[in-house]
């Protein structure tokens, strides 16, 4: 039995060292090399570009995400273990309020930001994405992208692998570490964009550890993204 548990620890191992190198590492690298993959990069590029970058992202993003599944699932690692569970609020009482009230008051903060972002006329005017069919079509895939593949990487597999090999790990720290490196990821938004990301992961994460689900957070992530991205979109048309 003893035996058949440092495999399965091993595994884990294994598969977080997977993680971080395609998730966090490869990311960083590539962002080091390549400055003009920035924000104001994107928006600097022709129009049918600017999706086709986009596209590309979101699909190696699913490639990378299914991958991950598969392997996961052939080491005895079910969906059910990373977070594909039905939404429960029977959890610590402090930490389900706290978590849905700064869900909530995010939520509204961001959609009053993108309104005021919106019809100001002052801001310099950006898009990045072409202003055609394909373009709205690309910002639903990638809203959809990073709310359901980012959850599961960050939130799911995350606190699951790290609560798995440490199993005495206090959960506040899962909960820091996995924010962090989901801020870093963030490296392409700069300073500000890597501290307003980790925030944001605290937020998802403390969702996640309130309902004992992913599905809130994948939820106010897309709707998140899809309302940042729609403001600076329509600004433009």
């Amino acid at each position: 039995m003893v035996e058949i548990m440092q495999y399965e620890k091993l595994h884990h191992i294994l598969l977080l060292v997977f993680l971080i190198s395609w998730y966090v590492a490869i990311p960083l690298i590539i962002s080091a090399r390549r400055r003009g993959v920035t924000l104001s990069g994107i928006t600097s590029l022709q129009e049918n570009q600017k999706d086709d970058f986009w596209i590309k992202n979101a699909t190696t993003y699913w490639g990378i995400t299914l991958a991950l599944l598969i392997i996961s699932l052939l080491l005895g690692i079910s969906i059910y273990d990373i977070g594909f569970r039905s939404i429960s609020l029977h959890q610590n009482t402090w930490v389900t309020t706290i978590a849905l009230v700064l869900g909530g008051l995010y939520t509204i903060i961001i959609l009053i930001s993108m309104l005021v972002l919106k019809y100001n006329k002052d801001e310099p005017e950006v898009s990045l994405y072409s202003q055609t069919k394909k373009g709205r079509l690309t910002m639903l895939y990638t809203a959809a992208t990073a709310g359901v593949c980012e959850e599961i990487i960050y939130r799911g597999f995350l606190f699951f692998l790290i609560q798995s090999i440490f199993s005495n790990i206090p959960t506040l720290l899962v909960l820091i570490v996995s924010s962090v490196i989901f801020g870093c990821v963030h490296v392409y938004q700069g300073a500000s964009g890597i501290a307003r990301t980790t925030v944001i992961g605290l937020i998802f994460g403390l969702l996640f550890l309130a309902t004992d689900s992913l599905i809130l957070p994948m939820f106010l992530h897309f709707l998140i993204d899809i309302a940042a991205i729609t403001s600076l979109y329509e600004r433009t048309v």
